[in-house]
């Protein structure tokens, strides 16, 4: 027996699954091909947003027409201290 964990329309891709720990402080950060980056919390009022197994995912980042999404990385939170010091 399977369990759908995710609705992925037809013309959409499922590229990257990573587990997350919910005790663990991590933040997500996206690559595309083209070059772009973005780095989110995995919690709170910035961080990516949890939906139930029915939703259709959300949008990480915008891409051109010719742009993907390459990688998915985990990586450890940033500090309070450090987003002060930028």
């Amino acid at each position: 027996m399977a369990l759908a964990v995710v609705g992925v329309a037809d013309d959409d891709e499922l590229r990257l699954v990573k587990v997350l720990d919910p005790g663990t402080a991590v933040d997500i950060m996206l690559l595309s091909k083209g070059g772009q980056s973005i780095r989110f919390p995995k919690e709170g009022p910035k961080g990516a947003p949890t939906y139930g197994r029915s939703a259709r995912g959300n949008i990480g980042m915008k891409l051109g027409d010719d742009d993907e999404v390459v990688d998915m990385l985990l990586v450890p939170a940033a500090s309070e201290e450090l987003e002060s010091e930028e």
